[in-house]
This record gives structure tokens, sequence and C-alpha cells, in this order.
């Protein structure tokens, strides 16, 4: 016991300092794993595009994108699609809770349900089938810039976020963009 509690005293002293050389170390080492501080929108992106290419500043200004890869990755993450690879309309509709649209599950539901779904490209026929929708496609660019706020922290799951606030909002993506070489 004595043993325990020595290790437990000697871990709570650890500086934040060492902590964060561990695992920056963690960090670099891995390019599959998400980093502190970084959105999932921007770690999926670094995987499938180039900053500052066409392709990539199209997606950030419009939201829309064929890399299949990409957005398995960023659905997945988003926990839209759960392990099993199984659209999960809860996640979405929560997110548009959070920008503090509260009438729209129906029409989210209507859509994927609706939507036609290839195994190969399931996430982004999905994202095609909410981006298209006419109910939809004028809020899932605030959906998924307020997401993208959101994931920079992984408490984001579990903690109570910032309400939603346009204008903060806006200045965080400009600030993405700008950092995406867009």
């Amino acid at each position: 016991m004595h043993q325990f509690t020595q290790s437990l005293r000697m871990s709570r002293e650890m500086s934040t300092s060492a902590k964060k050389e561990i695992t920056d170390k963690i960090y670099s080492a891995d390019s599959t794993v998400k980093k502190r501080d970084e959105t999932m929108f921007r770690f999926c992106e670094s995987s499938n595009f180039k900053d500052g290419s066409a392709e990539l500043c199209t997606l950030r200004k419009t939201g829309i994108t064929t890399n299949t890869k990409h957005l398995d990755c960023l659905f997945r993450g988003l926990r839209y699609l759960d392990r099993n690879g199984k659209i999960n309309p809860d996640e979405i509709k929560r997110d548009l809770h959070f920008i503090n649209v509260k009438d729209k599950d129906a029409a989210v539901d209507k859509a994927l349900k609706n939507c036609k779904v290839n195994e190969a490209t399931k996430a982004t026929d999905y994202n095609d089938c909410l981006w298209k929708d006419p109910s939809l496609k004028d809020i899932m660019m605030p959906v998924f810039d307020y997401r993208e706020v959101r994931s920079e922290s992984y408490r984001y799951f579990v903690e109570n976020t910032e309400p939603y606030n346009v204008a903060k909002v806006k200045e965080k993506v400009k600030k993405y963009d700008k950092d995406a070489g867009c």
C-alpha cells in the first residue's frame, strides 16, 4: 500500500511541463492520433489534403467534398458513424440542438432514411443527403462549424460547452481556415 501511495504522490507532483512533454512525444510519434487542441476536422483534413490546396479550401468554404477517406474519418470522429459503420442520427440531431435548431429532427430522419447508400462510400452518401436536403442544406454549415469548434477539446463530449455564439464560432473557424492555408 505504501508503494502505491508513493507512486500516486509522485504522479501528482509531476509537473505540467513534464506531462506535456510526454503527450507531445505520443502525438508526434503517431499521426493517426488526434492531437490535443486539434479539431477533428483539421485532423481528418491533414490526413487527406495538402494544406492550401484548392480542394481543401473549397471543402472548408462549402462543406462539400467527394473525398471518401476524409468523410469516413470525419463521420467516425464525430460519431455520426458508430464502430460498425452504422449511422447515428441522434448525434447529428444533437449537433442541431447545440445551435438551437430543435425542429429538424424529422428532417434528419427522413434524409437519412431516403438516402441511397453504397457501403464503400457510406459517409460521402450520408453527407450528400444531409447537405442536399431542402430542409437541412442551409443549416449544415453552421452545424459543422460549431462542431469543429467543440471538437478542439477531447472534453467536449463530457463537459458543457460554451453556448452557441455565431460571431465567436465564425472567428474560430476563420482561424482554422488560416491554419489550413485557405
